[in-house]
């Protein structure tokens, strides 16, 4: 069996294509964890397509975290808020591009997430129940800015975070009862920010989200107003 002989100059050729495709591998950047996590959980339920023919569900930063906790509801897995966080900053590097926080809110306002499974469409029309007026919304500023306005016809507000970052969350199920125990009012939040005009009395709150429920007693007066601030951990 003869043996062919490469010259010298191809043998070179082939060694330097060799090493620069193992440099290419060696130097490329690895996996995100929300890349993987996206990868692993997700990449086989559905094309790339989905997250650019219709970006209605998620118009900015917060939305789309809203979506990943939807996702991750709907097919049940167990991911942590850090993961839902990481997921969300890949399929945003990758096919949203979303201003940045800093352009999206001011400094001084908390990001807003959703922990609903629902899509948030927020009316922010007040509705009745039993005599009692509420109003909930504050996804973005411009929400909260029209709340503002019209907080002083109410006497209670809720406003619901995440423990440690301060970051705003919704899709919250409230109920309140009255210091007769009756529930009086229950309804979803559509947004981190919740208003109710209630009569002068003793009540309980119970605000549940993932089902992790927080309690919390208060009492409004004839005059004045009740703030509540709910954190979830």
């Amino acid at each position: 069996m003869s043996r062919v002989k490469l010259p010298t100059v191809t043998l070179c050729i082939l060694c330097f294509m060799h090493f620069a495709a193992n440099a290419e591998s060696l130097n490329s950047p690895p996996e995100s964890r929300g890349e993987l996590l996206y990868s692993v959980n997700c990449g086989g339920c559905h094309a790339t397509e989905v997250h650019w023919r219709n970006k209605k569900l998620a118009t900015n930063s917060g939305r789309l975290r809203a979506e990943v906790r939807r996702w991750k509801v709907n097919a049940g897995l167990d991911w942590s808020e850090a993961d839902v966080i990481e997921v969300a900053h890949y399929l945003d590097a990758a096919f949203y591009h979303f201003p940045s926080i800093t352009e999206e809110t001011s400094s001084t306002e908390p990001v807003v997430t959703d922990s609903s499974t629902q899509t948030i469409q927020t009316s922010q029309q007040p509705q009745s129940h039993a005599g009692i007026t509420y109003v909930s919304g504050g996804v973005g500023m411009e929400e909260r800015d029209a709340l503002r306005a019209i907080a002083i016809n109410y006497n209670l507000k809720l406003v619901f975070t995440l423990k440690g970052s301060g970051e705003y969350i919704t899709g919250i199920k409230i109920s309140i009862f009255d210091a007769k125990k009756a529930k009086i009012l229950e309804t979803d939040s559509d947004g981190p920010w919740f208003l109710a005009s209630l009569p002068a009395g003793k009540y309980k709150v119970h605000a549940e989200m993932d089902g992790k429920r927080l309690n919390r007693s208060f009492a409004v007066g004839k005059r004045g107003n009740v703030v509540l601030h709910m954190y979830w951990p």
